[in-house]
C-alpha cells in the first residue's frame, strides 16, 4: 500500500504478479507481449506456477491468498469463458457479479477485509457504474518469530530520520544469525517460527537517500542477493 511522499511505503510484489497474471489472460497480440515482457513468463506458465504456490498455501496458517473477480451486470461487456475458466482453474479465483454500485462496492470491501483478517477494512472508496471488471488479489501474512523480541531488548533510543531530524523511538536490539548485502546495503535475515519464512532487512548504504537506493534494486539481483546470504553475527536494531 503506497502512501503521499514522506509515508512509510508497503508493497507486495507476489499481490501483483497474480493481479497481472489474471489480466494477462485476457489479453493478445501486442498487449499480451508486452505484459509477458515485463512479468518474465508466458502467461499460462505464470498461470502454472503461481496456481501451484496458491494450492502449496492452502490451509496454512502463517500465509493467506485468495484471488477474486468482480463483474459489472450493467455492462453489456461480458468476459470470454476461456478467461474466466483460467482465472478459476489457474487462480482459484471467486466470481462475482452486481451492478456496481455502493452495495457491491461495500461487499468488495468486506470480502477484502475477511480474507485479510481485518487488516486492510477498505480497498475501494469509490466504485463507478461505467466500470467493467475488478480484479483482486488479497494477502494475509501473519507469524510469529522464531526468536521473539522481549522486553529486555527494546529500549527508548534517539532515531535519525532520513531528512536528519532526530526523534524518540523504541528500538528493538537483537543479535543476528544471517547476513546479507545488496548495492552496497547492508542487512540480516530474521527466520519466522517454522524456517520457511524470513523478514529481510536492508539498510541502505550512509548518506545514499531511499530515493536513489532503490531504482538500483532489480528483481534478480535480489534474488540473487538473498541466495548469497551467509551466517554471521551481526548486531542489530530496528
Amino acid at each position: 500500500q503506497a502512501g503521499e511522499e514522506g509515508e512509510n511505503i508497503l508493497l507486495s510484489p507476489l499481490s501483483a504478479a497474480y493481479a497481472l497474471g489474471m489480466t494477462a489472460n485476457g489479453a493478445q497480440g501486442r498487449t499480451l507481449e508486452q505484459m509477458e515482457q515485463v512479468l518474465g513468463l508466458p502467461a499460462d506458465r505464470l498461470g502454472q506456477g503461481l496456481g501451484g504456490y496458491l494450492a502449496q498455501t492452502q490451509g496454512e496458517e502463517q500465509l493467506r491468498l485468495a484471488n477474486s473477480l468482480w463483474l459489472n451486470e450493467k455492462e453489456a461487456f461480458q468476459p470470454r469463458q476461456t478467461f474466466l475458466e483460467k482465472a478459476v482453474g489457474q487462480y482459484q479465483a471467486q466470481v462475482y457479479q452486481g451492478p456496481f454500485d455502493d452495495e457491491t462496492r461495500k461487499q468488495i470491501n468486506r470480502w477484502v477485509s475477511k480474507k485479510t483478517e481485518g487488516m486492510i477494512p477498505v480497498i475501494l472508496r469509490e466504485l463507478k457504474s461505467t466500470d467493467v471488471m475488478i480484479l483482486l488479489n488479497a494477502l494475509c501474512f501473519d507469524a510469529k518469530w522464531e526468536e521473539p523480541y522481549q522486553k529486555a531488548q527494546i529500549r527508548q533510543e534517539e532515531f535519525a530520520t532520513e531528512a536528519g531530524e532526530k526523534r524518540q523511538a523504541q528500538m528493538m536490539y537483537s543479535s543476528e544469525e544471517i547476513y546479507w548485502e545488496l548495492e552496497g546495503g547492508q542487512g540480516f535475515l530474521k527466520p519466522y517460527a517454522g524456517g520457511q519464512y524470513a523478514f529481510a532487512a536492508l539498510l541502505p548504504p550512509e548518506g545514499t537517500s531511499m530515493a536513489d537506493f532503490l531504482p538500483l534494486i532489480t528483481g534478480e539481483g535480489l534474488a540473487q542477493a538473498l541466495e548469497a546470504a551467509r551466517m554471521e553475527e551481526i548486531r542489530a536494531a530496528i
